[in-house]
Order: C-alpha cells, then structure tokens, then sequence
C-alpha cells in the first residue's frame, strides 16, 4: 500500500476517534449502560461504560478499510474470514452491552463465549492452536482432533480473566495496549497496528480522568481481537508457546488465585469479591 494511502487511512482513523472522544457524554447516557457506585466499586460517581463503543466501531471502520485494502490485514484474511470475525465480535459486544445494563449469570455467559468461539473456530483453521510449540523443547506436541476444543478453553479463559481483570482506570487500558506494540515490534503490520493504538490513546485519557469505563463489552471484543491474532502470529511461527503465556499469564494468575481461593471458602468462583489484584494493590497503596 503506497505512503499515501498509509496516511490517508490514519487520518480517517484519528478524525473518528476524536469525533467519539469529544462526542458529548449526554448523547452516551441515552443509549449505553452506566457504572453506579457500589459496595465492591472504587468510582463514587456514576460513570458511562463507552469503551467498549469506543472500540467496536474502531473495528467496523478496520473490516471495512480491509475490504479495500487488503494491506491492512496482510493480505492473509480473505472476505470471508473478515466476515466471521465481524459477527464474532458484534455477538460478543451485545453480550458484553447487555451484562453491562442487566449484570447475566455468569455461567450463562460462559456459555454464549464458548458457542460464539465455536461457531467463529469450526470454519476457519487459521486461528486453531494445533500444536504446542516451545522455545526450550525440540519437540512439537500435536492437538490434533483436540485442537478446536483446547484453543476455545484457552481463548475463553484469556476472555474472562481480562475481563475479571479489568477493575482499576488503565489496568486494562495499558494492558491491552502493550500487545499492540508487542505486535508492533514484531514488525506486525503497522498500519494495523497505528489504528488500534489510536482508540487505545483516546480512551486511556477518558478513563483516567473517571469519564469512561471499558465495561465487558469492551473486554470481550479486545481480549478476542488480540487472542486471534496472537494465535494467527503463533501458526505463522513468529512467537512460541511459553512466550504466549508469558504475555497473558499476569489476568490469568488472577483468575486462578481468585478461583482457588472461592472455591477454597465454597463459594462460587465466578462470584465477585474484593480479593482482585488491583484491590490488594490499592489497600497497600492506600494504607
């Protein structure tokens, strides 16, 4: 793709993420769900949860500018492809938007990630984890038939512990970022990579200052963009297993402390508390 059009499409970009951070928070109160303060909050004002908006639309305007340009992607992601991966996140989105205003079971969420993984996974092989590959192994361990039911319990679990992990302003904002520059560094496509740190620049400076809340609409929809393209860069042989989970293990520990030590008291693990680890971070920064 020429120079031009490079900065043609970041220009494009810029002027809609601006168009959305200054858009005025009353037009957002009539149509989004709004965080209230509560018991296991830390925000004492009402706070609405656009950031998952944010970057929904962020990635309507990429599958769009794709389908034009198949630059922007690489030149690896067919019509099709970019398709499944549109439904895939405007499912998870209308899921992450309606436990934001109605708070779902969460087992019953659980399930609708799995079938819209599964329904995503089951026609593309491009983002199936098929083999174990490690830095300091010489052998390749094959999933085979398995591979389908391994890489939906590891997206889905990457899912839901961002999501558990998203409870502090940037934690999850600065997070979800550095795997955009990871990406970056890894000479992935820069073009990609400009447009998806731009959304991330914007709302970082909205959530710090309390004006905007990710929500787990916008958990869900970026813990899969980066999930699918972390897997599509593993099958190209850029990154290794245990280097995969040295990026995602720090929500994942969480998640797993978190579960043990529900289960440990006999409660539901999927039940909220104050044992996060960004709770633990602000007790001992406060106190």
């Amino acid at each position: 793709m020429s120079l031009e059009k490079n900065f043609f499409i970041i220009f494009i970009f810029l002027i809609i993420n601006i168009f959305l951070y200054f858009l005025k928070n009353s037009f957002y109160k009539k149509f989004l769900p709004i965080d209230k303060p509560g018991p296991r909050k830390i925000h004492s004002n009402p706070i609405i949860i656009n950031g998952g908006l944010f970057f929904f639309v962020n990635f309507i305007f990429i599958i769009l500018f794709a389908t034009f340009f198949d630059n922007l992607f690489n030149n690896f992601f067919n019509l099709e492809i970019k398709v499944n991966i549109f439904i895939s996140i405007f499912f998870l989105y209308v899921l992450g938007f309606i436990d934001d205003k109605y708070n779902l079971n969460s087992f019953l969420k659980l399930i609708f990630i799995i079938m819209i993984l599964f329904f995503f996974l089951k026609d593309n092989e491009l983002f199936l984890i098929q083999k174990l590959d490690f830095s300091f192994l010489s052998n390749t361990i094959f999933l085979g038939s398995y591979s389908i039911f391994f890489t939906i319990l590891c997206i889905s679990l990457f899912i839901n512990s961002f999501n558990m992990f998203d409870g502090i302003n940037l934690q999850s904002g600065f997070y979800s970022l550095s795997f955009f520059v990871f990406f970056l560094l890894l000479s992935f496509n820069l073009l990609f990579c400009l447009i998806f740190i731009i959304p991330h620049i914007l709302f970082l400076i909205k959530n710090y200052k309390n004006e905007s809340f990710l929500g787990d609409g916008g958990c869900y929809i970026l813990s899969f963009i980066i999930s699918i393209f972390i897997i599509n860069y593993y099958n190209l042989g850029y990154i290794k297993s245990d280097q995969i989970f040295l990026l995602m293990m720090l929500p994942g520990i969480d998640m797993l402390r978190l579960f043990i030590m529900r289960i440990i008291k006999k409660r539901n693990p999927f039940s909220g508390d104050s044992n996060h680890i960004h709770h633990i971070l602000l007790k001992s920064f406060l106190f």
